[in-house]
This record gives C-alpha cells, sequence and structure tokens, in this order.
C-alpha cells in the first residue's frame, strides 16, 4: 500500500505480530492463505451514466499542454546553435533535468507491502480477495467512510471494473489505471505511426541505435529507450522545422533568442530561482507573441505536403506523450487528466482497444471525482497520486505502478523462486515472507549506514548526458538531411502532393496517405462518438464488441500477404520433402559438400546483403562505402 507522510493510509504488516507463530502454511489461519469464491461476472454488467462528461477543445488542449514544452524546446535549439559557434557556451540542460530545475518537489512517500497472494491475479477469486483486503485494511486505519485508491495496469483494471459493477460490496473502491502501462501504450502507439517511414532507418544511419533495439523502440518494449529515441528525433525534427518556419519572420526569431539568451544566462549562473523566473518568462513570451498560433497557421499553409503533416503529427504525439510523463513526475494532477484525454484519440485511431474502452471511462469518473468525492479529489490535486522517494530533488516522481515495479525488484533475491515453484507450500511460504525480508534487509541497511545515497540533483544534469544528448541530435539532423528534409516544401514542385518513404522515397498509396494525414480526426471522431453512445446515453453498452478501425500505414505498403493456413501447411510440407531429398542426395553423392552449399548459396529470393527479410531494400551511402574501400586500399599498400 502507497501513502505519503501527511495522511494516514499508511499500512506496516509484520509476521511476529501474529499470536500464531507456526512453522508451516497449513497451519496459518485462513485469512493468510484463503481466497473468497467468486463467481464469473457478467459479460456486459450495467455501467453508470455520465450525461455531464464532455471532451475540451482540441485547439485549447494544445496550447494548455505545449507552452512549457515549447520553452525547453525553442531554449534547446537556439543554444545548440550558439554552442557550434562557442564551445564554452552553457549548455541548457536536457527535458527531464531543465523540468528538474523549474518545479517544486513533492513530499516523499512511505511505501509499504502486504503479503503477497500465491495465485494467478487474472483469476476472480484472487482479483476479489485482494480487492477486499485492499478496503478492509483502509477501513481499520482510516475508517469505513473513507475511500480506497488502487492503482492496477490495463490487464487487471479491465477486469477489476467490470468487477466492480458486478457488486454492490466494493463501491468504496476507486480504480485506476497504472501511468507506466499508459506510457508504454502510447510507445507502441507512436511506433506503429511511423514504423517502416524512414525515420527508424534515419536511426539507424546515424549510428544511434542498432536493428534490435529499434524493433523494441517500435515495439515499446523498452520505456527509456523509446522515451529517449522520441525526445533526440522531436529535437532534430524541431531544429529543421524551426529554420522553416522562421525564415519569413525575423522579428521573431529576434525576440525568441533573446528570451533563450535569458534561459541560458540563468543556466550559467546556476541559480535555481533566476532559472524558474527565466522559464516563466519565456513561456509568457510564447503567449503575448502568439508563436502557437503563428505556428498553427504555418503548418495550415503547408498541409499540402503530406510528408510535412505526418511529420508533425509524429512531432505532435511526442510532445503530448511528454506532457503526460511531466504531468506525472511533477504530481500535476489536472495537467495529468487533459494529456491523458488528449492522447486518448491515438488509441481509437490504432485500435489499442482496451485502453480506447477504459481510458474515457477513467476519464469521465475522474471528471465528477470533485463532486463524489471532494476529499479524495484535494488529495489528488496536492499532487497524492504519485510515489516520490526524494524531497531534496524535484520531477522525479512515478506512478504507483512503476513504484510497484521497484518494490518487487527490492524482494527478488538469490536464487529466488528457482526450485520451489511446483512445492506448493515453500512458494506460499516465500510469497508470505519476501516483504518482510525486503523490509528487514532496508531497516539493517540503513542501521549499518550502507544505505544508498540519496542525490541533492537530478542525475540528468550531468555535463556528460547533455553532450552525449546534443551528439545524438546532431548526427540524426545530418543523417534526416542527407535523405529529405521534410519541412522543406517547394511551392512549384509537383511532389509536394505525394506521401513517401523518407529514406527510399517509395511513394505510398492514396489510401495510406489520407489515413496518416486524417489519423488524429479519425482518433477523435470514434473517441466522441464513443462518449455520446456509451458513456452519456447508454444507447451502446460499455462492454459491447468494439470494431477496429484497421488504420493504414506506412508498414501496410510493405505487409507480406499471408496465405490460408491449408495452403501454408501443404507449403511446409514441401519444404520439409524438398530438404529431406537433399539429404539423401549428400549421403548418396559424398562429393556434394552441404556444409559448403549453405555457406556459400544464400536460400532466399533477394541477395540478404541488399534487401530485408521482408523484401525492403537496404539504404547505404556511397560515401561510407568508399572510405572503407579506401582505408582497406591504403592498408593493403602499407603491407606491400
Amino acid at each position: 500500500m502507497l501513502q505519503h507522510e501527511n495522511n494516514s493510509f499508511i499500512f506496516s504488516f509484520r509476521l511476529e505480530e501474529s499470536t500464531n507463530c507456526s512453522r508451516t502454511v497449513r497451519e496459518l489461519p485462513d485469512s493468510f492463505t484463503a481466497l473468497q469464491e467468486c463467481p464469473a461476472p457478467s459479460p456486459k454488467p450495467i455501467v453508470p451514466l455520465h450525461p455531464r462528461f464532455g471532451l475540451m477543445e482540441e485547439h485549447e488542449i494544445n496550447i494548455i499542454v505545449s507552452r512549457d514544452e515549447f520553452a525547453w524546446l525553442f531554449s534547446r535549439t537556439f543554444n545548440a546553435g550558439q554552442i557550434e559557434n562557442d564551445e564554452d557556451q552553457a549548455r541548457v540542460p536536457v527535458w527531464s533535468g531543465y523540468n528538474s530545475l523549474v518545479n517544486k518537489a513533492l513530499p516523499v512517500t512511505r511505501v509499504g507491502a502486504p503479503p503477497l497472494v500465491a495465485h494467478p491475479p487474472h483469476e476472480w477469486n484472487t482479483l476479489l480477495t485482494v480487492l477486499m483486503q485492499a478496503q478492509n485494511i483502509s477501513t481499520i486505519v482510516v475508517g469505513s467512510e473513507r475511500k480506497t485508491v488502487i492503482s492496477l495496469d490495463m490487464g487487471l483494471y479491465l477486469p477489476a471494473k467490470k468487477l466492480q459493477m458486478a457488486r454492490n460490496d466494493l463501491n468504496h473502491l476507486i480504480l485506476r489505471p497504472g501511468e507506466l502501462h499508459i506510457v508504454m501504450a502510447m510507445l507502441r502507439t507512436i511506433g506503429a505511426y511511423i514504423d517502416s517511414s524512414g525515420i527508424d532507418m534515419c536511426w539507424m544511419e546515424s549510428e544511434l541505435y542498432g536493428p534490435s533495439t529499434v524493433k523494441q523502440i517500435l515495439d515499446g518494449n523498452h520505456v527509456k529507450r523509446g522515451e529517449k529515441a522520441h525526445m533526440i528525433t522531436l529535437q532534430a525534427l524541431f531544429a529543421l522545422y524551426l529554420d522553416e518556419f522562421l525564415k519569413t519572420l525575423p522579428e521573431l526569431r529576434q525576440c525568441l533568442e533573446n528570451l533563450s539568451r535569458q534561459v541560458i544566462e540563468a543556466f550559467k549562473e546556476g541559480d535555481e530561482e533566476k532559472i524558474e523566473r527565466a522559464h516563466q518568462c519565456f513561456v509568457d513570451g510564447i503567449s503575448s507573441s502568439k508563436v502557437i498560433e503563428k505556428m498553427l497557421e504555418f503548418d495550415a499553409a503547408n498541409n499540402r505536403s503530406p510528408l510535412f503533416v505526418v511529420m508533425r503529427h509524429y512531432m505532435c504525439m511526442i510532445m503530448e506523450m511528454f506532457a503526460f510523463i511531466r504531468s506525472v513526475r511533477s504530481g500535476n494532477w489536472k495537467l495529468h487528466l487533459i494529456t491523458l484525454e488528449q492522447f486518448t484519440k491515438y488509441f481509437f485511431a490504432h485500435d489499442r482497444l482496451n485502453y480506447s474502452r477504459m481510458i474515457p471511462l477513467y476519464l469521465a469518473e475522474m471528471a465528477s471525482l470533485e463532486a463524489s468525492d471532494p476529499s479524495i479529489h484535494q488529495e489528488f490535486m496536492n499532487g497524492n497520486w504519485v510515489v516520490n522517494k526524494n524531497n531534496r530533488v524535484s520531477f522525479c516522481a512515478v506512478g504507483a505502478d512503476n513504484a510497484l515495479e521497484h518494490l518487487n525488484r527490492s524482494m527478488k533475491v538469490s536464487g529466488g523462486l528457482v526450485g520451489i515453484m511446483q512445492n506448493e507450500s515453500a512458494r506460499a511460504k516465500f510469497f508470505l515472507i519476501a516483504p518482510e525480508l525486503a523490509r528487514l534487509s532496508s531497516e539493517a541497511k540503513s542501521m549499518a549506514g550502507v544505505s544508498l545515497h540519496t542525490p541533492e540533483q537530478h542525475h540528468n544534469l550531468s555535463a556528460a548526458i547533455v553532450a552525449r544528448e546534443d551528439k545524438g541530435v546532431q548526427q540524426l539532423i545530418a543523417a534526416v538531411k542527407s535523405f529529405t528534409n521534410p519541412f522543406s516544401v517547394s511551392k512549384d514542385s509537383a511532389s509536394n502532393n505525394d506521401l513517401y518513404n523518407l529514406v527510399t522515397k517509395v511513394l505510398m498509396s492514396e489510401e495510406i496517405k489520407n489515413d496518416l494525414c486524417q489519423h488524429s480526426k479519425i482518433g477523435r471522431k470514434l473517441f466522441n462518438t464513443f462518449v455520446d453512445e456509451r458513456l452519456k446515453t447508454g444507447k451502446v453498452n460499455l462492454w459491447s464488441t468494439m470494431k477496429k478501425r484497421k488504420l493504414k500505414t506506412w508498414k501496410s505498403s510493405c505487409k507480406v500477404i499471408k496465405m490460408k493456413t491449408a495452403v501454408k501447411v501443404v507449403q511446409l510440407k514441401e519444404d520439409r520433402s524438398l530438404f529431406a531429398r537433399l539429404m539423401m542426395i549428400c549421403k548418396s553423392r559424398p562429393e556434394v559438400d552441404i556444409k559448403e552449399a549453405i555457406a556459400l548459396h544464400e536460400f532466399s529470393v533477394v541477395p540478404r546483403s541488399l534487401f530485408a527479410p521482408d523484401g525492403t531494400m537496404l539504404h547505404c551511402h556511397a560515401r561510407a562505402l568508399l572510405c572503407t574501400y579506401w582505408k582497406s586500399l591504403q592498408v593493403s599498400l602499407a603491407v606491400r
């Protein structure tokens, strides 16, 4: 159970306090090991309606969310240009380091762990037992009049809400989806939008990431690498965009350069109050100069170029995701709801059905929280919905599900469950004592004075991290420029109406072009329809089947069409029999060396050195090939 120090929601469980000092699991009270019986709920339980819930206007959200992000982006972009001319120039920190200096630190959260339940979490009996135990703990500690807030990942949040709607004894629970898993879904959605667009090839061509890491980033399997890759890409694309945007606005460029110079000077002095004032001055300057409105006008003037539109959509998705992350790290409850509502339309457009179904319901419930539970709402407004472990450094809070991952890591010991998974008694004993052992270990380290050192500043403020990210941004800018500048729109060029891959220049079909350019409007329309039909009026049950939009993306152009199952089986049989005949020939004819044949000849339709496994051509620079050849030639001449 997670709670802040200034609240009374603190729970500490100790096995030694039990009156029954048993040594075997069988002798423990049923309250430790027994599960409550829970029949499967109705597949479509009655859903409470939210007739007053409405979505904000999209242009209002963009202005609210973008000001702080643009203040940092402008400062970083202009600072990079100054560093090229003067290497001794002060550097503007990376995104998280910058925000740690312009936000206030939150109070420390006290974290505790009750015994674990040694049963699959997705089963209804396990889920009901955990929810009821959490509610009982909260009742004992703070009384029955206070509700219990529980955060779950989406795989458990969905069945937990269905269970809560189907029963009458779970009304004292406020369920929330975990922020870490929402960010992972955002990364997967962004990856699906840019997969095979050429951005992924630019990452490899600039030597930022290898092919395996690029696949992890696009699939959303690596959160830290994904966040860093998209942040570097945002800075690179924004630098190219800014050059085109300010070409005809010299007065605005001068104004922004002056504001960024104030921020850089404040960082050079190192005074946090001056940094915060310079940042706020930049935010006010963006509002007074109507920079965002002028950027929207510039975007509208160039909407005839599909590549321009798609890259701008990609940049907006990144900024919206990082605005959501900023709301979590700073504990800003209002910004959390705004940014989550803003990004939800992409869940609808890209068929993230669980998030499309449950996030609107969560937003509707949280919108009515101020009227239904004003005390809980006030706690959320005070930042008591995230977990913070350091009150000296700001901008380092995490979601409850992310904090739970840290807690799970502290309970992992050498050996762990190895050798006891098949022993029910040993497994149950391990789950019961693991939290207590982790607590004892932490207290022992604290008493011995060997606990981890608490840092005094954000780790991303180091000069090495800033220099490394600056280098990555410059490498990516050079890689994108060497192929195609997506923001350089020629008025007379006929290719402006075509959407093509940044690297390979492969043209996309009209259907793909329309879906990629309109995916924000498509998602917004689906979002509005869902809210009107399932949350406001109840014309359609929330749990009814949702149809996939099947949006056409870059990857649709190179998607391999799969054959029918029966035909595929026949093909596999033919391949197997062919290889068997080759083996029989090799045995009957000793002069055939099968190792040599496999090593020298590629069993592929296209050369693997020039084409990827999916049939797309790999791009390479003639200059890089010539440099490699020239080096090898010099070595050979030196040997001679």
